[in-house]
């Protein structure tokens, strides 16, 4: 993976077991800047998850890469709240 796909959300691989229980992934985030994400989806109504993200969330192409994203990005998941 080049330094330009290291946010590439594409290339996580959803949690298969939030996606069972409704939960959407939405993009990844800077950690920094998740607390942002967070309140935005709140807002608009959503219920909002932050994952922390491990290497073997990611595909064995992305090399040597993962290690340092999962430092810094986490994966934000939303599902609609429910009524």
């Amino acid at each position: 993976m080049d330094t330009d796909d290291a946010t590439d959300s594409s290339a996580v691989m959803a949690d298969p077991v939030l996606t069972a229980n409704g939960w959407v992934k939405r993009y990844l985030a800077d950690s920094s800047r998740a607390r942002e994400a967070r309140e935005l989806y709140a807002a608009m109504g959503y219920e909002v998850y932050e994952q922390q993200l491990d290497p073997a969330d990611f595909p064995s192409s992305c090399g040597d890469c993962p290690s340092v994203v999962c430092k810094g990005y986490v994966m934000i998941y939303t599902r609609r709240r429910s009524v």
